[in-house]
């Protein structure tokens, strides 16, 4: 097995040469094996790993967004649970009702031209 394969690469090698010197490719594409130049060894710099401070506001908040969702009073966490259920309520009924209206409207523009 390894006589072959020796044999092939000697043949495709010997392909390779006299097509370069024939100049019909510029370059050797076939190779037994390939070359790879060792990689250099940097130091790597230890930097000391900095934790990240807690940065609390000056208004006294522990987040420095300024939403209902984060905040630290209960009773502003609820109203905007609250809120934020209104207006997803009111988007999904919205959508619901204008479905219902073009129903509506065409059941009733249909049977006018029936009757």
């Amino acid at each position: 097995m390894a006589e072959k394969k020796k044999s092939a690469t000697t043949k495709a090698k010997k392909v390779v040469k006299k097509a370069i010197s024939k100049k019909t490719i510029t370059s050797k594409k076939v190779t037994a094996k390939r070359k790879v130049a060792p990689k250099k060894v940097t130091k790597k710099t230890t930097e000391p790993v900095m934790e990240f401070p807690i940065n609390v506001p000056p208004s006294g908040e522990t987040y420095s967004y300024k939403g209902w969702l984060n905040s630290d009073s209960f009773v502003k966490r609820c109203f905007a649970v609250l809120g934020y259920n209104f207006v997803g309520t009111l988007m999904l009924y919205g959508v619901i009702i204008v479905i219902a209206l073009v129903i509506m409207l065409l059941t009733v523009g249909i049977s006018a031209l029936v009757s």
